[in-house]
């Protein structure tokens, strides 16, 4: 599953956010390249949410003022909001598809929906600004969460 978050050159467009797993792994490689450039001092500092690690920035994660964490310029309790929305909606929309074998194509299929503020005939509105959700191997990851017992209830 992945968000797709703009560039603020792409500001004409709808905003987006990233998946957790795209942000995590940016995120991940950022801090690691700091990690080997900064003293360990510093690394305690910009890992620490209070204290001296505010207003740092690194990649394009940030830490305001407030202490609040931002990717491009997108607060984190957003992301998060953003990805509950996006993982509910993908979720709730298969569990309506009738269940079939697992095929390699299944495997290649990616899926990206939009979700505007006002909602559509698909998504319900929300709060956050536009974004669009993208979900990779929908079907055979359903096919993985029944295969090991995970309820969709608990996946949410």
């Amino acid at each position: 599953m992945e968000l797709e978050v703009p560039d603020e050159a792409e500001s004409a467009e709808a905003g987006a956010v990233p998946s957790e797993a795209a942000w995590a792994a940016e995120s991940g490689a950022a801090a690691g390249l700091a990690q080997k450039k900064a003293a360990p001092t510093e690394v305690l500092s910009m890992t620490a949410q209070p204290g001296p690690g505010h207003g740092k920035k690194l990649g394009h994660r940030g830490v305001d003022a407030s202490g609040e964490t931002t990717y491009k310029k997108t607060t984190s309790s957003t992301l998060k909001g953003a990805i509950q929305l996006g993982i509910g909606y993908t979720v709730g929309h298969l569990s309506s598809k009738p269940e079939r074998d697992v095929l390699m194509q299944d495997f290649y299929v990616v899926e990206s929906i939009f979700f505007p503020s006002e909602g559509s005939n698909l998504t319900p509105a929300h709060h956050f600004q536009d974004f669009r959700f993208k979900t990779y191997a929908p079907v055979a990851f359903r096919y993985f969460r029944e295969l090991f017992g995970i309820r969709p209830d608990d996946y949410l």
